[in-house]
């Protein structure tokens, strides 16, 4: 498959279309206490009585929802800023729509590190959707090449080998500001030892465009 044409979505998405996709990643996580029906697609369901009034039928065939988009979604408890689920893919090989809706359910109810989200819940959730750019591969001829090459707190980061793979968003550099603390607890996240290295190793960067309801009741 050629490689989808980079999307700029700070400017391909007004504020309020961020709002809306905001509510339709918690409407698809309520639709597990109330009867679903498809919206957004065929991959998921969420409840219509939610989303009919946040898109309207047609919109989902017209831009920006129906274009291709790698995304995450990410869930933290209010009160503390916890994390409480992250779920999502680096590939653009759902609608906007679609990847919005699938990666709440997903990131709600099927992260293996967490026990699936309970109805009284959701209320003190906060929903924060990450838009990826493509990735770029890194050309790398050790650890501190790598190290010397990232840029923290600006690039994502993906591992790959034969039998592993992890990433971690641009965001975890908030929580490791150092790159090679990075880079380690990601090798840790892919199965790996923090202090392993091959030249097997596949390296990708990548950036995000990230919003999140926060601040909202």
């Amino acid at each position: 498959m050629a490689p989808s044409p980079s999307i700029d979505w700070s400017s391909e998405l007004s504020e309020r279309q961020q709002r809306q996709l905001l509510s339709l990643a918690r409407a698809a996580i309520k639709a597990r206490w109330s009867p679903p029906q498809r919206v957004g697609g065929d991959q998921t369901g969420t409840a219509r009585n939610d989303t009919e009034s946040l898109l309207e039928p047609g919109d989902l065939t017209t831009s920006p929802w129906n274009q291709p988009a790698a995304c995450f979604v990410t869930l933290h408890r209010r009160s503390d800023q916890q994390l409480r689920g992250c779920i999502g893919t680096l590939e653009d090989d759902r609608t906007l729509a679609d990847a919005v809706v699938y990666f709440a359910e997903q990131a709600a109810f099927h992260d293996p590190r967490f026990p699936p989200m309970q109805s009284d819940e959701l209320a003190e959730t906060a929903i924060e959707i990450s838009l990826l750019s493509p990735q770029q591969p890194l050309r790398v001829e050790s650890e501190a090449d790598l190290l010397q090459q990232l840029r923290p707190g600006v690039d994502g980061l993906k591992l790959e080998s034969e039998l592993h793979r992890a990433t971690f968003l641009p965001q975890v550099w908030q929580q490791l500001p150092q790159p090679n603390s990075f880079v380690a607890k990601l090798k840790a996240k892919a199965g790996l030892a923090p202090d392993y290295w091959s030249d097997t190793l596949r390296w990708s960067v990548y950036q995000v465009w990230h919003f999140n309801d926060d601040n909202e009741p």
